[in-house]
């Protein structure tokens, strides 16, 4: 067995059940970059719509939209390989993502 098929990605599933036991590490990410240098520090990776704010420099998280999301969600995916990605929806794109449900 290689090495690389030795690493695999945490689980929502395997998480939860760490509940009431051992606390769980969760940091932010927007970028490959900054995905791969805490991969291996963390659990969870989270994408939140703060990005609009850090990454574009808006004053409310209000004009994120879905594609960016999906946009920063993807170079996260790509710089990481073992900690859980975990996406906060924007509010604005709720309606979006309702329909495409």
């Amino acid at each position: 067995m290689s090495v690389a098929s030795a690493i695999r990605r945490k689980t929502a599933p395997e998480i939860r059940a760490r509940k009431g036991g051992e606390p769980i590490v969760m940091l932010t990410s927007y970028h490959a970059h900054t995905a791969a240098l805490v991969d291996r520090h963390c659990d969870v990776i989270l994408v939140g719509d703060s990005l609009g704010n850090v990454m574009h420099g808006f004053e409310t998280t209000l004009p994120v939209t879905l594609e960016m999301m999906i946009l920063q969600c993807r170079a996260v995916m790509r710089g990481s390989s073992q900690a859980l990605v975990v996406v906060g929806r924007c509010r604005r794109s709720m309606s979006a993502w309702c329909r495409a449900v």
